[in-house]
């Protein structure tokens, strides 16, 4: 597979390698869907923005959305960190990390203990009510948490990447 860095102005594919042990989530804008997230673990699956906002947006009653507000007092809504992880993770071991990377390079890596089953990070995609806009830094989504400093919220999260502890 072919590594590509990338922006959220990029039109392309987004393709991504995996390598023993770690697994991917990406993130890109393609002109005619919307955005993709690109899961890849114990297998590979992606998330369109369709199918992210429909999984938001059953009556915002669903498991798959989820409402933090940060430091500042900022409401930010979207869905757990832990169910897009948790596509690619078949073992359901809480036995590796996370980082996640925005735009800019700025990275944040979370134990997966921490995650696993946590509403309270999240990858959201509105602020006060507001859907981000594509003039956000923010957009498409953002790395939110309750209790999660605010040097540590990711915007324009550009990717996610799961690695198994070493023990696997």
């Amino acid at each position: 597979m072919k590594t590509i860095t990338i922006s959220w102005l990029c039109i392309e594919a987004i393709t991504f390698i995996t390598l023993l042990g770690i697994a991917s989530v990406s993130a890109g804008v393609t002109s005619d869907t919307g955005w993709t997230l690109t899961l890849s673990g114990d297998h590979a699956s992606s998330v369109t923005q369709g199918e992210y906002e429909k999984g938001i947006n059953v009556e915002q009653s669903s498991n798959y959305f989820a409402s933090v507000v940060d430091a500042t007092g900022q409401v930010w809504d979207g869905m757990p960190l832990w169910r897009l992880v948790s596509r690619v993770n078949d073992a359901g071991s809480q036995d590796y990390s996370v980082t996640v990377t925005g735009t800019g390079g700025e990275t944040v890596t979370l134990p997966g203990s921490d995650i696993a089953g946590n509403d309270a990070f999240i990858l959201a995609n509105t602020k006060n009510g507001v859907p981000l806009g594509q003039s956000d830094p923010s957009y498409p989504l953002v790395l939110a948490g309750k209790g999660l400093p605010i040097d540590e919220m990711i915007p324009g999260v550009s990717s996610i990447t799961l690695k198994l502890s070493d023990s696997h």
